[in-house]
């Protein structure tokens, strides 16, 4: 079994996350008891458990948002005091 870092349980955030090697292997929560159990391949189990589609997707957007309002915040902090006065105005009129 790779020894990968295992990520904190999805549903408490417990990072005491448990290995059993008995009649078919599982990773499990020490605190709140989740648990995800290898019938087949026990090799991938630490991959199973980190995996987060949801989670992975959503810390992907939210780099992306950052990186897109660190952008806007350098334009509006190059922009001199008249310009930022002249687009907020501009904001409003719109709305």
């Amino acid at each position: 079994m790779s020894e990968e870092e295992l990520k904190p349980c999805p549903f408490c955030g417990s990072t005491n996350i448990r290995k059993n090697f008995g009649i078919f292997p599982e990773l499990f929560c020490s605190e709140c008891e989740a648990t995800i159990y290898a019938y087949d391949n026990y090799e991938d189990l630490d991959k199973s458990w980190n995996t987060r589609p949801l989670e992975d997707a959503l810390q992907a957007r939210i780099a992306e948002l950052e990186e897109q309002l660190l952008k806007v915040s350098k334009e509006y902090a190059e922009m001199s005091f008249a310009r930022r006065v002249n687009k907020h105005n501009e904001t409003i009129r719109v709305r």
